[in-house]
């Protein structure tokens, strides 16, 4: 090797040309090799943040298609109730007695099909929130 030390066992004077190329080379080398590292860290924390703010956002979405299917059941029950409270009235009002059943078969068809419209107004919502829980869940999973 061609080398001499000088005073200090640390600092050592490279006088073969190809060696010192060869060792520029590597702190180079090395070098890039950090920033890369630096700059995947740095993605990383980007993605994580990323990551955070999508599942804040899908659990807001999810707890408000929430609250909007309670309030469409509780919207379903109060219209049912408010039926069958006019059903009564009806017959009252109409003296009716032995139509009755007629009227309670018709009112009970025109439930299930407020119940119907009700339910298929309330399927995409249903979907939905079904939706934004898989995708809350699966970016949980990635944190």
């Amino acid at each position: 090797m061609h080398c001499r030390l000088i005073n200090k066992p640390t600092v050592v004077i490279i006088y073969d040309v190809d060696l010192a190329a060869r060792l520029q080379r590597s702190v180079e080398r090395l070098l890039d090799r950090l920033m890369d590292a630096s700059r995947q860290i740095q993605d990383s924390r980007q993605l994580e943040t990323d990551l955070h703010q999508s599942l804040h956002s899908a659990t807001a979405n999810v707890e408000e298609l929430k609250a909007r299917c309670d309030d469409l059941e509780q919207q379903l029950k109060q219209e049912t109730q408010t039926r069958e409270f006019l059903s009564v009235e009806f017959y009252k009002a109409d003296g009716m007695s032995g139509h009755y059943g007629i009227i309670v078969s018709v009112n009970s068809v025109i439930l299930m099909q407020v119940d119907e419209a009700l339910c298929h107004k309330s399927q995409p919502l249903k979907q939905s929130l079904k939706d934004d829980i898989s995708v809350a869940l699966g970016s949980k999973k990635c944190t």
